[in-house]
């Protein structure tokens, strides 16, 4: 009676159902063998074979409806994902930030509830926004690195055009590697480099050999240009192997060309001697206690010098007063008027410490003879 009640309540399956069709389960294992052959006969026998199954089917369709409600929060929860590929500016990249760090944690099932679309369009958002706050970086190198160029005044670097013009020649090689929206961000500034280049050409007075030169100084340009564009702050201690092959490269080119680079050669030089000395403080690290006792020292030696050079400055300073104060009384001790002012004074300095000397004496004097005083009279 208790298992037909227990299968009677799988007439209706729900996804809350799990616990009566695991009761009715262990009740239906707990029939003889006889009782199971008899319910096979009865009407609830169907109900209790279906249950499990019908179960299982509502639980799948619940957890794709979670997926796909997952899915479609992620996707108001990120309104970027609506916005148009080319509307998108650097201002988003908090927003695309937001929405990556947000896909990272989606599992597998519920990102491929995504639309074909938004799984397609979340890399080409991430990309163009990339790029875009990348383009803000390399335009405003190029601008710090090459300002001089529309800033400084025309007739001035047309007075220096033949050192000009590897700088000029350097611009419009790295602009040629910019991203396509830094070129057109930059492209005003390439259109007044390319024509100062031209009145630089003429300033010098080209020819054919000068072309030869600038053609193998472009050439060591392009080759070389990440070494030349780098600077004290930006070279790394991996730079060093590029830094010696542009060197040694700069040593094949020719009289002129190496003229025209001698800047660059002098840029590179340094940079290497710079990476040498980052090298020698890397290798010397103490170790131990000779590392303690080296530091122990490094640190007094700093208190130790300071005591030392404070107590001599303090002894020449007092010697050389002294010496100063010496040398002026000498010299104006040769003059006559001040000889008798100096013995005056000596003379009123002595007959004051004289006075004051028989004062005291004199009250010393009373006190000693008071006593015989007092006695002379009671007689």
């Amino acid at each position: 009676a208790d298992f037909i009640e227990a299968v009677k309540k799988l007439n209706k399956i729900t996804i809350d159902s799990l616990e009566d069709i695991t009761n009715a389960e262990v009740a239906f294992k707990a029939l003889t063998t006889s009782q199971k052959n008899a319910f096979k006969q009865h009407d609830l026998y169907k109900t209790f074979i279906e249950a499990r199954g019908k179960y299982n089917k509502l639980l799948e369709k619940a957890k794709l409806e979670e997926l796909v409600q997952a899915a479609e929060n992620f996707v108001k929860a990120n309104p970027i994902l609506n916005k148009a590929i080319n509307k998108l500016t650097a201002k988003d990249a908090s927003a695309v930030e937001k929405m990556t760090e947000a896909y990272k944690l989606l599992t597998e099932n519920v990102k491929n509830k995504l639309s074909r679309e938004i799984r397609e369009k979340i890399p080409q958002i991430q990309d163009r926004v990339d790029l875009l706050v990348e383009s803000i970086t390399n335009t405003a190198d190029y601008k710090l690195s090459y300002s001089t160029l529309w800033e400084t005044d025309e007739e001035l670097i047309l007075m220096d055009a033949e050192d000009s013009i590897n700088l000029i020649n350097e611009a419009l090689l790295i602009y040629d590697t910019l991203d396509e929206i830094s070129k057109k961000n930059l492209a005003k500034q390439k259109k007044y480099i390319e024509a100062l280049k031209e009145k630089v050409l003429e300033r010098i007075g080209y020819n054919e050999a000068q072309a030869l030169i600038e053609e193998e100084v472009i050439e060591y340009q392009k080759q070389w240009l990440k070494i030349l564009s780098l600077s004290k702050f930006t070279v790394k201690l991996e730079d060093k192997t590029a830094i010696t092959l542009a060197m040694e490269a700069y040593d094949k080119l020719s009289g002129g060309a190496k003229e025209s680079l001698k800047a660059k050669y002098e840029n590179m030089k340094a940079l290497l001697e710079l990476l040498d000395h980052y090298a020698d403080l890397e290798n010397q690290t103490p170790q131990g206690n000779e590392s303690e006792s080296s530091s122990q020292s490094s640190s007094q030696e700093p208190t130790i010098s300071y005591v030392t050079n404070t107590v001599t400055n303090t002894v020449t300073n007092t010697v050389t007063e002294t010496v100063n104060t010496e040398s002026v009384v000498k010299e104006y001790m040769k003059k006559p008027v001040a000889k008798v002012i100096f013995w005056l004074f000596i003379t009123l300095l002595f007959a004051v410490i004289w006075a004051a000397f028989s004062y005291f004496y004199n009250k010393f004097l009373e006190k000693k003879l008071v006593p015989f005083t007092n006695v002379e009279e009671e007689e």
